[in-house]
C-alpha cells in the first residue's frame, strides 16, 4: 500500500490511501471523473468541502482520497501548510485547556495561562448565547486551529464558528469563556455570576 500527499490548494490538502501501483501527480479536475465520498464522524454526516471545483473527498480511477484535515482531527492533530515550500506538517497542538484544583470547587478547567474557564448555562453544543458587550466581559476561548487538551485530562475539545468567524473552543460540548473580572491564575470571580455563569469541572458535560 502506498501513501501520497496530493495538494488541491491550501484549503484542501488530502491524503491518498489504499493505492496500488505508482501514483502520478495530476490535476484532478482534468484527469479523471470525480465521485464524491461521504464522511461520517461520531455518527454524524459531514458534507465534503469543495476546492477548485472538486470535492475534497473523492474517488478517482479506483483510488480513494480523504481530506488530511479530517484524519488529523480524528487523531487530535493539527495540519499546517507552507505554500512557499509546498510543505505539509502534522503536529500535536499545544494544550489550550488544562486543569487545576481549587480548594473549594475541586478540579476545574483553565486555559494555557492558568486562567479559569467558565460555561454559560444558556449555551448548548455549537452555540454561544454570549456576544457583543457580553463577549467583552466574558471573552470566548478561541483558537486558530485544533485545540489541545492537557495530557491525561478526561473529556474532549471541539470548536465551532462564531458569527465573527472565530473558532470557539468547547469542552464536552460546552463553549468555554474567560472572565474579565479575573486578574490572575486561581481567581474564580465569575463563579455563579448572575446565576448563569459557572466554572467548568473536569469530566463535566453539556447539560450537567
Amino acid at each position: 500500500m502506498r501513501h501520497r500527499w496530493l495538494g488541491l490548494g491550501a484549503a484542501a490538502l488530502v491524503a491518498c490511501c489504499a493505492v496500488s501501483g505508482p501514483v502520478a501527480a495530476y490535476d484532478v479536475g482534468s484527469s479523471c471523473a470525480v465521485a464524491p465520498l461521504q464522511f461520517v464522524f461520531d455518527g454524524g454526516s459531514v458534507a465534503p468541502q469543495v476546492a477548485n471545483g472538486n470535492p475534497a473527498g473523492f474517488i478517482c480511477n479506483g483510488t480513494s482520497y480523504v481530506p488530511l484535515r479530517f484524519v488529523a482531527d480524528a487523531l487530535g492533530k493539527q495540519v499546517g501548510w507552507d505554500g512557499a515550500t509546498d510543505t505539509v506538517t502534522v503536529s500535536t497542538p499545544a494544550p489550550v485547556v488544562a486543569a487545576v484544583t481549587d480548594p473549594t470547587l475541586g478540579q476545574i478547567l483553565v486555559n494555557a495561562s492558568g486562567m479559569t474557564l467558565y460555561r454559560l448555562t444558556q449555551d448548548h453544543p455549537g452555540f454561544s448565547a454570549c456576544s457583543g458587550s457580553c463577549a467583552a466581559l466574558w471573552p470566548p476561548l478561541t483558537v486558530a486551529g485544533t485545540p489541545g487538551l492537557a495530557s491525561g485530562l478526561a473529556g474532549s475539545l471541539t470548536t465551532f464558528a462564531r458569527p465573527d468567524g472565530s473558532l470557539q473552543v468547547q469542552y464536552n460540548g460546552m463553549p468555554l469563556y474567560l472572565f474579565a473580572g479575573d486578574a490572575k491564575p486561581g481567581d474564580v470571580n465569575g463563579q455563579d455570576a448572575d446565576g448563569i455563569w459557572f466554572v467548568v469541572k473536569v469530566g463535566q458535560s453539556a447539560g450537567n
